[in-house]
């Protein structure tokens, strides 16, 4: 049986792997606060609002 700690820790590493797939794909990391969504950019900005029009494109075959 896992314990409480063990299980923060796995939840924690997976989070922090996840932020680093996200920013090697050029994707936002996507958080909430106070109610509000914000995303942050790989740039490293932070914003509320964000185009995922972008990533919605299917792919061209050349």
């Amino acid at each position: 049986m896992l314990s409480n700690g063990k299980i923060k820790k796995l939840a924690d590493r997976g989070v922090r792997i996840a932020r680093k797939e996200n920013f090697v794909y050029g994707l936002p990391n996507v958080m909430s606060k106070d109610g509000k969504i914000y995303y942050e950019l790989p740039s490293g900005e932070i914003k509320e609002e964000f185009n995922w029009d972008i990533y919605n494109k299917k792919p061209t075959c050349l």
